[in-house]
């Protein structure tokens, strides 16, 4: 009797366990629709809360936007669709403001923001999931749980296959999704978590959302303060006198080869590829060749306090000061060039993609190592 008891519980719980499954699929899948492209929300005003913990410095940033897209005349072109892109959209016109009242129009050109810096104006805006630029891949979420339910309101957690972390999205029973919130599991990385809620409001409700949370007082600047907000004061690469974040100088680089590491700190194969970087700094010939790091993203503090936390030797680039020779979309990419800056090898990734043995053995191969 027990035995045939324990049968039929444990069938039952199999059964609802796959019925709670296939639910969650088939939400997910509405959801998916339901969130196809940012265009979507065309002639629509966004309200967003965004909280960020960073770990390196046990603090949290909370910050609100709001963003018009005041017609259905602009082009919503998605650059973020190539692979490895640090940049989301190509054309994009919208006005928006800040908790620092702050107000400005801007047409968007591809450098203007990008979506790993969370001091940049349009970060939030990025984490809106759509499945046009790829939220809902197979290819870096699992399956997604169900974990809750209510009459209005559902909740479905996954875990992301490439930065290690969960990410768990809320949405409205027409699978609208308003909250997204992202726990990194990666203890080398500054990110820990952030939580992102949306509000969409159809039409032009830019002023009154302004008032109601004082965020300043809509207004278009004049020419001149726009051109000094995208004014560049970097100067162009030179390799005769390398600034770095320390404030040292790299000079003595004539008739030398130059191996540069292109990384940032969210990027998790980027920091798994520090340490073997740092061994690889130690037994460079640095008569032949010398070696430096570009983090176009992250502050000088940041980048300090970690190179310094874990030991790490290899110079930065000032990239406030100086522009990167290169225009990296896929980190980490190591390059090597000759003393004329002609590329002579490129090494995208890290891991599957590339190993340390294929690049001490390239690097060997050309004299550059300690014999």
């Amino acid at each position: 009797m027990r035995s045939w008891v324990f049968t039929v519980i444990l069938y039952l719980v199999i059964f609802s366990g796959q019925v709670f499954s296939q639910s969650a699929r088939q939400l997910y899948k509405k959801v998916k629709q339901a969130n196809n492209s940012i265009s979507d929300f065309e002639d629509s005003t966004f309200l967003i809360r965004c909280t960020l913990s960073n770990r390196f410095t046990q603090s949290n940033t909370s910050f609100l936007n709001t963003y018009l897209f005041p017609t259905k005349n602009y082009s919503y072109n998605f650059y973020g669709a190539k692979p490895g892109s640090s940049c989301v959209y190509n054309k994009f016109k919208i006005i928006g403001t800040g908790l620092s009242g702050d107000t400005f129009e801007i047409n968007i050109k591809p450098y203007n923001f990008d979506r790993y810096h969370s001091n940049s104006f349009f970060f939030p805006l990025y984490w809106v999931p759509t499945f046009e630029k790829g939220d809902f891949s197979r290819r870096k979420f699992t399956r997604p749980k169900l974990i809750y339910h209510s009459n209005d309101t559902f909740a479905l957690a996954q875990k992301n296959k490439v930065w290690n972390g969960t990410r768990i999205i809320y949405f409205t029973s027409n699978y609208r999704i308003f909250k997204y919130a992202s726990f990194n599991d990666d203890n080398d990385r500054p990110d820990s978590a952030f939580n992102i809620e949306f509000n969409y409001f159809k039409g032009n409700c830019f002023d009154s959302l302004n008032r109601e949370f004082n965020l300043g007082k809509f207004s278009i600047p004049p020419k001149n303060v726009t051109e000094e907000l995208n004014r560049d004061t970097t100067v162009e690469f030179n390799k005769n006198s390398i600034p770095t974040i320390n404030g040292n100088t790299i000079k003595s680089t004539s008739g030398k080869y130059i191996l540069i590491d292109y990384w940032y700190l969210s990027c998790s194969p980027c920091l798994q590829m520090l340490p073997f970087v740092n061994e690889l700094h130690e037994q460079i010939d640095t008569a032949k060749l010398i070696m430096f790091g570009v983090n176009p993203y992250d502050t000088k503090s940041n980048i300090n306090r970690y190179i310094s936390r874990k030991g790490y030797l290899i110079d930065q680039l000032d990239v406030e000061v100086m522009k990167p020779l290169h225009d990296i979309n896929s980190f980490p990419t190591l390059i090597l060039l000759d003393e004329n800056l002609q590329e002579v090898k490129r090494f995208v990734g890290y891991g599957k993609r590339v190993s340390d043995s294929e690049i001490m053995k390239y690097l060997k191969s050309l004299d550059l190592l300690h014999n």
